[in-house]
Formats: structure tokens, C-alpha cells, sequence
């Protein structure tokens, strides 16, 4: 049987992982239907909704471990002049505060974050921060994934400085407001900035694989 790739488009939300759980679990939820253009050919009245796959998260300020859907998408390549028949012909849109094949959400980065680089905390005592914040669920979360976090951090902030010609990107605090803001459901960032740009700052899914 032939493996089916598919594509991740980022999906912005305006609610909670959890809300969006229960939401899309009671079929309240109101899936985009990008009749307008398919994110992969271009075409009008291209795509068709074709259910889920799920991803376990932990939720950092829920404390909750959530098996998410992630909903997907069949290109049906209506646009005639698409001609790449190798290109991707699903698609899924993934929840924006979750970040590509990992499994803890971008609030839990920007803590991580925090404690590291303004409570000059060691990975060691970040790692254990993280576990004890998390209780009583049984997460494993060791130095070397704090590393990876904090390198993720990074790699955005210093994307930042270079993108924004910013010198205030060099400022730690300033970087962690800024990825709050844009992170806290404000439209005019996410509009302007996110939505645009969070796949520059923290990496496409091909990357992370």
C-alpha cells in the first residue's frame, strides 16, 4: 500500500487546545473549505475534507495531556495548469500553537524559555521544572529535549533580529513579550506577523522530521 504524504498548513485558532478538542469531538467545529484556492494546486472547489489523524500534546497551561485531531484534506487538482505531479496531495491543517513533530506546545517553549534565560536556571533544573509543572502526569522530559527547545528559541530569535533589522531582538525579555503577543489570540499580530511568518521563526514540518 502506497504511503500518503501530506503537507501540515499552519491553522490559526482562537480558542484552547482543549476547546478545540471538544469542539471538533461534538461537531461543532467549522472547518475552513478553501474553495477559493487549494493550498496545493491553486484550484477553486479543489480540496475535500477526508477526516483525521490525531497527535498526543501536552497542553502547558491546562496541564493537560490532549489527543488532538488534525484535520485533512484531499487535493482533487482541479487547477488544469498545475503540472508538479510529484507535489503533496493531502493536506492538514495544524492547530498554530502546536509546533511541527513535537509534542509539547508553544506555551511550554516560551516558559522553557524563561526560566532558562532570565531565572538563569540550568537545563537540568528547567527539565525538572517542566516535569513537576506537569504533574501528576507521568511526562518524560530530560536535559536533552530542553536543549532542543531552547535551541528552537534561538534559531527564532535570531531569525527575528535579521528579519525585523530589530536590535531589541537581542534583548531576551523583549523576545519572550514579543512570542507572547503573538501568541495570545491577538488578531492584528497574528494577521499581520503570525500567520506569515511562524513557519519562518520555528521551521517547517519537513524540517523537523
Amino acid at each position: 500500500m502506497p504511503k500518503i504524504v501530506f503537507i501540515q498548513v499552519s491553522y490559526y485558532i482562537f480558542t484552547t487546545l482543549s476547546e478545540y478538542l471538544e469542539s471538533v469531538s461534538n461537531k461543532n467545529w467549522i472547518f475552513p473549505d478553501f474553495k477559493d484556492k487549494c493550498p496545493i494546486c491553486g484550484g477553486n472547489n479543489c480540496p475535500v475534507r477526508i477526516g483525521f489523524y490525531y497527535r498526543w500534546i501536552f497542553d502547558f497551561n491546562e496541564k493537560k495531556l490532549l489527543y488532538i485531531p488534525i484535520a485533512r484534506y484531499l487535493c482533487k487538482r482541479k487547477n488544469v495548469n498545475f503540472k508538479n505531479k510529484s507535489a503533496d496531495k493531502t493536506f492538514s491543517l495544524l492547530p498554530s500553537s502546536i509546533i511541527p513533530y513535537h509534542h509539547y506546545d508553544i506555551n511550554c517553549l516560551l516558559s522553557l524559555s524563561k526560566n532558562k534565560y532570565l531565572n538563569n536556571m540550568t537545563f537540568l533544573d528547567c527539565s525538572n521544572e517542566l516535569v513537576l509543572h506537569f504533574e501528576p502526569l507521568d511526562i518524560l522530559f530530560g536535559v536533552s529535549t530542553a536543549v532542543k527547545y531552547l535551541k528552537m528559541f534561538d534559531s527564532g530569535r535570531i531569525k527575528l533580529r535579521f528579519f525585523r533589522r530589530n536590535s531589541y531582538f537581542n534583548n531576551i525579555n523583549f523576545v519572550l513579550r514579543f512570542f507572547n503577543k503573538i501568541n495570545n489570540n491577538l488578531f492584528k499580530y497574528f494577521s499581520t506577523f503570525y500567520n506569515k511568518y511562524n513557519r519562518f521563526i520555528f521551521g517547517t514540518p519537513s524540517q523537523q522530521r
